[in-house]
């Protein structure tokens, strides 16, 4: 697979059933792992940020709150570079 830079955007859910959010198995309904597995969020972004070149990029960080009847709200971050990474 390629190593080169690209921009990206990254959009994860902290409750997503069938993306768990600390790595596992996708969707696991009826048992073994029949859908692959993932690493987890936090290991994507670390990908991402080093592939990028932007492990030492302070994000530029906001928090907004569209449904206040949900469990949280949702934070943006933004790596800016010549590749950046916005994380949702």
């Amino acid at each position: 697979g390629s190593t080169l830079p690209i921009p990206i955007l990254l959009t994860h859910g902290t409750s997503d059933p069938a993306m768990p959010a600390n790595g596992g198995c996708v969707a696991n309904v009826g048992g073994n792992c029949n859908r692959g597995k993932v690493i987890s969020q936090l290991a994507t972004v670390s990908y991402w940020l080093q592939r990028n070149g932007l492990q030492n990029v302070t994000p530029t960080t906001s928090t907004f709150d569209l449904n206040t009847s949900d469990a949280g709200n949702v934070e943006k971050r933004i790596y800016n570079g010549a590749n950046p990474l916005v994380y949702y």
